[in-house]
C-alpha cells in the first residue's frame, strides 16, 4: 500500500519535468515576455476593478461567473487543439518532421552538454502548454464553486489572476504555432 502511494507521488512529480524543461529551453528574455505581458494584464485588470469612479452594469459575481464559463469553454478548445498538434507531430512521418527529429539545436543543451533535437524542443513546448491548460481548466472549474462563498474583492483578484494566466497560455500557444509554422516553412 505504501509503495503504491509513493509510486503515485512520483508520477505526479513527473508532471513537473516538462515544466522544468520548458523553462530551461527558453531564454530569460522569452520567459520575461511570456510572463511580462500577463503581469501587465493582471495589473490593469486589478486597477480597473478597484477604481472607485468606474460603475459597471453588472455585478462582480455575474461577471466572474460569465468569464469563468468562457475560460472553461476556451480552455477545453485549447486543450483539444494542442493535443491535436501533439498527436499530429508524434504520428507524422513527413520529411519536415523527420528533419526536426534529427536536427540538433544550436542553443539548447541538456545537463550533459548534448544538444536537444528541435523535435524535442517543440514537443516540450506543446507538453508544457497542455499541462498549463489542463491546470487552468481545473482551477477555473474549482473557482466556479468558490464564487458562492467568497467576497467580491477576492473575486476581483481571482479574475485578474485568471486574465494573466489566460494571457500567458495564449502567448505560449502563439509561440508554438510560430514554431510549427517555421518547421514547415523556412524563414525568408
Amino acid at each position: 500500500m505504501k509503495a503504491n502511494r509513493n509510486r503515485k507521488r512520483f508520477e505526479l512529480l513527473e508532471l513537473l519535468d516538462p515544466i522544468k524543461k520548458f523553462y530551461k529551453m527558453n531564454s530569460s528574455k522569452e520567459i520575461g515576455f511570456m510572463w511580462g505581458i500577463p503581469v501587465i494584464v493582471m495589473i490593469i485588470s486589478l486597477l480597473v476593478s478597484v477604481l472607485p469612479n468606474l460603475k459597471f452594469n453588472t455585478s462582480t459575481d455575474a461577471f466572474a461567473n460569465d468569464i469563468l464559463g468562457s475560460y472553461i469553454t476556451i480552455m477545453t478548445l485549447f486543450v483539444s487543439f494542442t493535443m491535436g498538434y501533439l498527436s499530429i507531430l508524434i504520428t507524422s512521418n513527413s520529411e519536415n518532421i523527420n528533419e526536426l527529429k534529427t536536427k540538433e539545436s544550436k542553443y539548447f543543451v541538456d545537463k550533459n552538454g548534448d544538444p536537444y533535437k528541435l523535435f524535442q524542443i517543440l514537443m516540450s513546448n506543446i507538453t508544457y502548454a497542455v499541462i498549463v491548460e489542463i491546470l487552468f481548466l481545473i482551477s477555473s472549474v474549482m473557482e466556479k464553486y468558490l464564487l458562492t462563498c467568497i467576497n467580491s474583492l477576492i473575486i476581483k483578484w481571482i479574475c485578474a489572476l485568471d486574465a494573466g494566466i489566460f494571457t500567458h497560455i495564449v502567448i505560449v500557444l502563439l509561440t508554438i504555432i510560430k514554431n510549427i509554422y517555421y518547421s514547415f516553412w523556412k524563414p525568408e
